[in-house]
């Protein structure tokens, strides 16, 4: 310690230090960093008296805010003879931080190597304050920039001609496709990017704004290099330099969604003027006033107004200017006034008269529209012709009754009916069934509303079905015969059907079938066909055992009848050896025509 104090008076009766210490804070510490002296200043800006401060490292100002590598640098440079210079930042007694540029210098000895270290430190508080602001300011405004919809911009025209963007903010990658850096000394990249029909007229635009120095405001589109194209609009004002240069400070920002919703508009306008032309019912918009100021052409043609200047007019100067339209146009007058007293949809009964005299029957819409503080707006008026509806209603109630009967009649049809009775829609699907069907067919009544007509049929008899079905759909009723399959295709039966349209309210709505069991009769058929094929077999077999031998006896008669030409008995014989010969051969044809004659007859039975 004696040395280490020694070295400190030493020390601080230079003429040097005493400069540095009344100028600057300074503090003295040995090799292991422990502080051995402190001036004023140092304690006036730490916070800490000098005995706090003499004896400890300087670890009791350390804020945290400086990484351990920063002081390990530091120490590796100072111990080994070099000065180490930083702006450090420090904290005070009460917690409050400081700033300070920090230079710290190697004491040697005699020996030549470090016996102390020296630290002078200035205070740059207030400047790295500012600093922190500007930095803080400008994040601040990049956060804006980068979050604001378009972009900010400062764009200079040159007096050659050539252009450039001072700044531009983040944004300008979302309008341009392009970086700040891309066109901080040229603009050309930009102009690249405009729209080709649009191009022409920015450029005219900009050098007008510079010839006038008036703002600048235009709406043009821009092909993005990633392809899309979208419209936007730019603001600026310009300002004159003292080269001759102008700089406008703007604001560019995207508006496709505007324009497109804009053409949307235009577009959905256009459709509802076309909309309300085409419509049947008459429509009409009065003023607050009652006014006419819009009418299509279903009211035109209603109130008769080709030629007539109705807009602008009430219906009192209307009623007036066309007696023959009077009565309406007062009525009107009359169901207007309770609309507005009403101050909501209302619905009237309106009759106007055509040309030919004929009275029609309207119902009439009106909806009172009110400004925010709830004087009259406006009053829609939707007219409907209600005439073939009144029409329409007393044919129907014709129709009821119509249905009713052909409902009793098809109930008539299930209920009593003593053969199977069935119903399926136009698509083939089960809609009801009698009991006789259920029980012949083997499944219930919910089994079946979950099939369809097709899935009982025996697939050989699907083609005849179908033309039967759509036959019926036509409205044509057909008979004929087919197999159907029972209890889950175990079994086969064979019914007659009739299929007959199904007509309600003067419409096909499907097709009613009454199915007949011929099972029995058709098996009684098939074993008649049987038999008589056998018939057939029997009477073959028999024609050609029968006839081979009396062949042979007719041609035996003859060749004996050649060899005894002279015997007058062998002649008799031989005669009446042929001619009975000839007899049962004639018989065993008619027996043969029989049998195939009996065949014949049960087929067409």
């Amino acid at each position: 310690m004696e040395n280490a104090t020694s070295l400190v008076n030493r020390l601080i009766q230079e003429d040097s230090f005493r400069l540095m210490s009344k100028a600057s804070i300074v503090s003295i510490t040995d090799t292991k960093g422990t502080i051995l002296f402190a001036n004023d200043h140092f304690a006036n800006i730490s916070g800490y008296t000098i005995d706090e401060l003499v004896g400890k490292s300087h670890n009791i100002i350390n804020s945290g805010y400086h990484p351990r590598h920063f002081w390990a640098d530091m120490w590796n440079a100072v111990l080994a003879g070099k000065n180490w210079r930083e702006e450090v930042k420090n904290k005070r007694k009460d917690g409050t931080f400081y700033w300070v540029d920090v230079q710290i210098m190697p004491h040697f000895g005699d020996d030549g190597k470090v016996n102390a270290i020296i630290s002078v430190r200035n205070d740059i508080t207030k400047r790295k304050t500012a600093e922190n602001e500007k930095v803080e300011l400008g994040n601040r405004l990049n956060i804006f920039t980068e979050h604001i919809p378009g972009f900010l911009y400062q764009y200079q025209l040159r007096p050659d001609g050539t252009s450039f963007f001072p700044y531009a903010s983040k944004g300008i990658i979302n309008i341009y496709g392009l970086h700040p850096g891309d066109v901080l000394h040229d603009a050309a990249k930009v102009f690249e990017v405009i729209h080709p029909d649009d191009r022409p007229k920015v450029i005219s635009t900009i050098l007008y704004s510079a010839e006038h120095l008036t703002e600048w405001r235009w709406e043009y589109r821009v092909i993005l290099p990633s392809g899309p194209t979208i419209w936007v609009a730019g603001f600026s004002s310009p300002e004159l330099l003292e080269d001759g240069s102008i700089l406008w400070h703007g604001f560019l920002n995207n508006i496709t969604e505007r324009k497109l919703a804009a053409e949307k508009f235009e577009s959905a306008n256009a459709q509802l003027e076309a909309l309300i032309e085409a419509l049947p019912d008459a429509i009409f918009f009065k003023d607050g006033e009652g006014r006419w100021v819009v009418t299509n052409n279903a009211a035109k043609k209603l109130f008769n107004l080709e030629g007539y200047d109705w807009l602008g007019k009430t219906e009192r100067e209307m009623a007036i200017d066309r007696p023959a339209y009077r009565e309406a146009h007062e009525k009107c007058m009359i169901d207007d006034a309770q609309a507005w007293n009403q101050r909501k949809l209302s619905v009237f009964t309106e009759f106007i008269k055509e040309e030919q005299e004929a009275l029609r029957e309207f119902e009439v819409r009106k909806i009172p529209l009110f400004n925010p503080d709830g004087s009259r707006k406006g009053l829609v008026i939707v007219g409907s012709d209600i005439t073939e509806r009144r029409r329409a209603e007393e044919i129907r109630k014709q129709l009821a009754e119509e249905l009713n009967i052909s409902k009793q009649r098809y109930e008539s049809l299930f209920s009593q009916n003593h053969e199977s009775v069935f119903s399926v829609d136009l698509n083939g699907k089960f809609t009801s069934a009698n009991e006789r069907f259920l029980k012949a067919t083997g499944h219930s009544l919910e089994e079946l509303l979950q099939m369809y007509y097709t899935s009982i049929i025996h697939p050989d008899d699907m083609a005849k079905v179908n033309e039967s079905f759509e036959r019926a759909k036509q409205g044509i009723s057909t008979r004929f015969e087919s197999r159907v399959l029972i209890c889950k295709k175990t079994e086969i039966k064979y019914i007659y059907q009739v299929n007959m349209p199904m007509v309600v309210n003067r419409k096909i709505v499907g097709v009613y079938i009454l199915a007949s069991n011929i099972t029995e009769r058709v098996m009684a058929e098939e074993k008649i066909k049987k038999q008589n094929q056998q018939l057939r077999e029997i009477a073959r077999i028999q024609s050609h055992e029968v006839r081979a031998p009396l062949a042979n006896i007719i041609g035996l008669a003859n060749l004996f009848d050649k060899n005894n030409a002279g015997d007058p008995n062998n002649e008799m014989i031989l005669k009446e050896l042929t001619v009975s010969a000839k007899k049962l051969d004639g018989v065993i044809h008619k027996i043969v025509d029989k049998v195939y004659a009996i065949g014949e007859i049960r087929d067409i039975y």
